[in-house]
Parts: C-alpha cells; structure tokens; sequence
C-alpha cells in the first residue's frame, strides 16, 4: 500500500514537472521571436526617422547611427520611399517595414548584432544608407 502511493506520488510530481518544463519552453521560445520582430521594427524606424531627419536638411547633410540588427534576417530593402527586412519568424517569412518621405537607395549588411549604418543626403535630394 505504501508503495503504490509513492509511485503514484512520484508519477504525479513527475507529470507536473514535465507540464511546466512544456510551458517554460513555450514561453521563453516565444519571447525570442518577439524580441527579433521588435529589433527588426526599431531598425526600419530608426533608418527611416533618421533619413527624414536628413532629407529635410537637404542636400550633403550625414549622419551615422547605430543599430542592433536582429538574426534570421534573409534580406534588407532600401528602395524608394520604403526600407524593408525580410526574415524568418514565426515559422514563415515576414516583411518589416518603414515608409520614408525621401527617396532612398543603398544596402546593409544583414550580420546580426551592432551596425554603424552611414545616411547622406545625395544632390538629387536621394538619401543614401549604407554600412
């Protein structure tokens, strides 16, 4: 008798040890994704904020600043009037992006981690973004 409820003690403790192990990994999983979209979000706003900074100040303005570009980043768009990243999250593709009031060009690199990224306001009013 003493043995069968310590077994069934066991096996209960057990199974709740496992269900918070399931939902500790859930939770923490997660949380990284959302860490990545957010990082991903504050680069485009930070390169567009500053680029419209720039293109009011008009033509040889420059600046440099620095961003913390998140991992799993496929590709960055700099085109137009839009920056976009596009990376894997959530178990598919998104595109996070930002609208500009200047024409932009350029190129980033996508290594994860800190960037100095250099924004110049070229002589046709285009602001230029490059590491």
């Amino acid at each position: 008798m003493k043995g069968q409820i310590t077994i069934e003690y066991m096996m209960l403790i057990g199974a709740l040890f496992f269900l918070v192990i399931t939902i500790f990994y859930f939770a923490t999983t997660e949380s990284v994704k959302a860490i990545q979209a957010n990082k991903a979000d504050n680069v485009v706003n930070s390169l567009a904020k500053t680029a419209d900074y720039l293109y009011t100040l008009g033509p040889g303005s420059m600046d440099s600043i620095e961003i913390d570009m998140p991992g799993n980043v496929n590709s960055v768009v700099i085109s137009k009037k839009e920056i976009i990243i596009n990376m894997g999250i959530y178990g598919g593709i998104a595109d996070i992006s930002a609208t500009t009031k200047a024409n932009v060009t350029g190129s980033i690199s996508t290594s994860r981690g800190i960037n100095h990224v250099n924004l110049k306001v070229l002589d046709n009013g285009v602001v230029q973004i490059e590491d």
